[in-house]
């Protein structure tokens, strides 16, 4: 049996989830809450015994172009800006650390929690960059410094973020997208900086040096592999099984090792935040 349970929030009535939840009580079974709307569907379907969530609710930016964001957080988005150039070196991400103590201890608690599963702890940023290599180090600064920015956000914008980032990650790294590993974690992960910062997603990605199939994946302008990945992402979280179907024949991934890395990728986004 499943592990995890997709539920239509918009095709469901109360008493119906509340039965299938009830049956279920016995297995080890989580639930998700899909097509979550509104504040108040969140809040039933926490009541209901859902443990997860997907919906417009939580990716909708309040589209405030002339936003000026808190000293904290501008800080936070220029090291999103800096850590993800493509001539970065250790020097650079040496001295993004030091302007931010909490940068540091935040990294260090991170590399050695069981998500890594190191046998001797970690003490140095310069042992997790000889272990982990630059770009690994940098992906983990971005992940600390986006939950920065979305310190005032409903903790479920940020959880999601991180499950696309894991999602796309896992998908890459089949023989379809081997190259674009790194890319398709920073796209899933800066794929809801609209509604974490309240601004438009174009004027946010003209600031942000990501590399350009990833800005044209997100602002669906293109026709790359990247694109077609969030795609496929974007329909399954919204069940839109016709769509999706088109896009795992596209992109030529098989649809069990689509659920597999969705599984994987919720428990893995769970687990950081525990750890955070």
């Amino acid at each position: 049996m499943a592990d995890i349970i997709k539920v239509d929030f918009l095709s469901t009535s109360h008493q119906e989830r509340l039965d299938l939840i009830e049956r279920c009580k016995q297995y080890p079974i989580k639930f998700l809450a899909e097509k979550v709307e509104t504040h108040e569907e969140f809040q039933l379907a926490l009541q209901e015994g859902f443990s997860y969530f997907q919906g417009y609710f939580f990716c909708k930016p309040l589209m405030l172009s002339s936003k000026t964001l808190p000293e904290y957080k501008m800080n936070h988005m220029q090291i999103l800006q800096e850590i993800n150039k493509p001539e970065l070196e250790f020097n650079t991400i040496e001295s993004i650390i030091k302007r931010d103590v909490s940068l540091s201890y935040k990294l260090l608690k991170f590399i050695n929690s069981p998500l890594f599963g190191f046998r001797n702890r970690i003490s140095s940023l310069r042992q997790a960059l000889t272990l982990l290599g630059q770009k690994e180090v940098a992906k983990w600064i971005s992940i600390i410094a986006l939950k920065n920015v979305a310190d005032d956000k409903p903790g479920e914008l940020i959880l999601s973020s991180l499950i696309r980032a894991r999602f796309a990650e896992s998908l890459a790294s089949g023989k379809v997208l081997q190259q674009k590993i790194n890319n398709a974690f920073l796209m899933g992960m800066f794929s809801h900086i609209d509604a974490l910062l309240d601004r438009p997603l174009p004027e946010i990605l003209e600031e942000i040096s990501l590399d350009e199939e990833i800005k044209h994946a997100l602002l669906e302008t293109g026709n790359n592999r990247l694109f077609l990945l969030y795609q496929l992402i974007k329909s399954y979280e919204e069940a839109d099984w016709e769509t999706h179907s088109l896009y795992v024949s596209k992109i030529g991934i098989k649809e069990k090792d689509v659920l597999q890395a969705y599984r994987e990728s919720l428990s893995w986004a769970h687990d950081l935040l525990l750890i955070s």
